[in-house]
């Protein structure tokens, strides 16, 4: 495995017994990287044929960071963050979520910041730190 012109993708420690999906197909490992067009999983390369990246996790994990492409988590995460890309997370957020482009949907409590520079921002917990977004909405149902 060599150096990597731009990462699209790093999602590390991923709970034993979660499933994870990039672009409807399911791969699993405790480490996954994307790179342009191959999926690096605990080391092991897989060659994915579409840009656009859409990444769930159903269960638990501990950090998500995107450069491109949508990220969905139905538990819980310790941190979350995208360049050009939509963050869901259905479980509480120990940390903090950012984005540069893109929402932030947030299921359950966040113990950190949430900033987008442009993007909607909707939590349905509480929230310890500060929300911010330039240009976006924001909804706090809690």
């Amino acid at each position: 495995m060599g150096y990597f012109k731009s990462i699209l993708a790093t999602i590390k420690n991923i709970a034993s017994g979660s499933t994870i999906t990039i672009n409807g197909n399911y791969v699993g490992g405790r480490s996954i990287q994307v790179d342009n067009d191959t999926v690096i999983i605990d080391g092991k390369d897989i060659k994915i044929n579409d840009r656009k990246i859409e990444i769930t996790i159903t269960g638990n994990v501990e950090s998500v960071d995107t450069a491109a492409g949508n990220v969905s988590v139905t538990g819980d995460v310790k941190r979350a963050s995208s360049v050009s890309g939509n963050v869901k997370v259905g479980g509480v957020v120990n940390g903090g979520v950012e984005t540069t482009s893109g929402n932030i949907e947030i299921g359950g409590d966040v113990g950190g910041n949430i900033n987008t520079t442009s993007g909607d921002v909707e939590v349905n917990g509480l929230v310890k730190g500060s929300v911010s977004t330039l240009s976006g909405d924001i909804r706090h149902s809690k």
